[in-house]
């Protein structure tokens, strides 16, 4: 069976509220969706354990159930996704958790008092979730070992104490039924460095990466992870809108267009497209629509046309082009095409550059004044919509303020050396 899965990252910033889980939903099943993560390293509440997601906005088990319920009333399975190694640097705040720590973020392998609350962990999630799969995270664990760890059982191989985790964290989501997936960038390196890695068989790896790296260096990467793990294999893309106020769909249309045509043609059945919140989660978890959208059409071996196109319109009530004008404030001096796009921070730098120190000068101008004038007309037009127009509210805001605000340091220095 064909999996096309949408995560949304529910731990960095704000928590979507139940009702927009629910919106997402509805959308997420209209575009011909199959499943849906809501990536919670703590928040989420468990009994037990009141420092999970303590003032952060937690889901309460009432709640995941009625998430739970109502995807399923939607055709949509909703599937569990945690952290059970790296990323749980929230919780580290809190006494009962300190002492769990090998180094950074990275729980310390070999401590029974960490797979003891990753069972809990597992059982909390059986209880709200009635899907058996779960992704149990395990990436970007680079200093594994090298704290606490260290100290306490001399330098060992980042591989082999990997493994000893898998297995263990493995073995507790058998207890529980589960078939688990793994983020597979720390495997893969232990694979390459090594080129032996046995996975547990209850275990599928993803590969996830971001940015386009070519057709043939894609179907490369796929057919290296097959070596890794022949038995099954998922690949995690996604449209990029966690660097600012401002997504950046169309940057992301060519990596989701490499990956999925290589995902189809080498039997890669399961693909996930993920919308990451890192730092504040200043962008809209409805700003990277049309990304969804287009992901759509390609796993379904279409192509983005007038009659696909009207499919977006007919679910969001916006033009598909017309929506894309959402990534506008970050395209000064971008191709002109919808479709094409460098990626840039350039609306965040304007905003948060600070006018007497003034660090990006090469950014810094009059020149923008009308970019950023044309960037708020379009948005105050797109804010008549019903549904959508608040976002588009936001952004006409934010243009005017940047209107100004990207040449005010050079109008402070002239002003004061005209003074002077």
């Amino acid at each position: 069976m064909r999996e096309l899965g949408y995560m949304i990252d529910c731990s960095r910033g704000q928590v979507p509220r139940v009702e927009t889980i629910k919106k997402y939903i509805d959308i997420l099943s209209s575009f011909h969706y199959t499943y849906l993560m809501l990536y919670t390293e703590d928040t989420y509440e468990m009994e037990g354990h009141p420092y999970f997601g303590y003032m952060r906005g937690r889901y309460t088990k009432e709640e995941f159930r009625e998430i739970d319920t109502y995807a399923a009333s939607k055709g949509i399975e909703l599937r569990g996704c945690f952290q059970t190694l790296a990323h749980m640097l929230r919780i580290q705040r809190h006494a009962p958790y300190r002492d769990l720590y090998d180094v950074y973020n990275i729980f310390m392998v070999k401590d029974e008092r960490v797979y003891s609350l990753i069972d809990d962990m597992f059982k909390n999630m059986s209880q709200l979730i009635s899907s058996k799969k779960i992704h149990i995270g395990m990436d970007e664990a680079w200093y594994l070992g090298r704290g606490k760890y260290l100290d306490k059982y001399g330098h060992e191989k980042i591989r082999d104490i990997m493994e000893y985790h898998l297995n263990r964290v493995s073995e507790i989501g058998k207890k529980y039924g589960y078939t688990c997936y793994i983020w597979g960038d720390m495997l893969m390196s232990a694979y390459l460095e090594h080129n032996i890695v046995k996975l547990p068989d209850n275990v599928i790896p993803y590969i996830w990466r971001y940015s386009p790296i070519g057709n043939k260096e894609t179907n490369k990467e796929i057919n290296l992870y097959k070596k890794l793990s022949p038995e099954g294999l998922a690949y995690a893309g996604g449209v990029e809108k966690w660097r600012g106020f401002v997504p950046h769909n169309a940057y992301s249309f060519a990596s989701l267009k490499e990956q999925i045509i290589s995902c189809i043609k080498n039997g890669v059945d399961n693909y996930l497209v993920t919308a990451w919140a890192d730092g504040a989660a200043d962008a809209s978890v409805f700003s990277s629509l049309p990304g969804i959208f287009y992901a759509s059409v390609l796993w379904r071996g279409l192509k983005l046309n007038k009659e696909t196109k009207q499919e977006f319109y007919d679910v969001i009530g916006i033009k598909f082009d017309d929506y894309l004008h959402i990534d506008d404030l970050n395209r000064y001096n971008q191709p002109k095409s919808r479709y094409k796009q460098n990626i840039n921070d350039l609306s965040f730098i304007h905003l948060y550059n600070d006018p007497l120190q003034n660090l990006y000068r090469e950014v810094e101008g009059s020149e923008y004044f009308d970019f950023y004038n044309k960037c708020q007309k379009t948005m105050q037009k797109l804010s008549k919509n019903e549904n959508y127009g608040y976002i588009f509210k936001s952004l006409a805001a934010l243009a005017k303020v940047l209107k100004v605000k990207s040449s005010l340091a050079k109008n402070i220095e002239e002003t004061y050396k005209n003074k002077g």
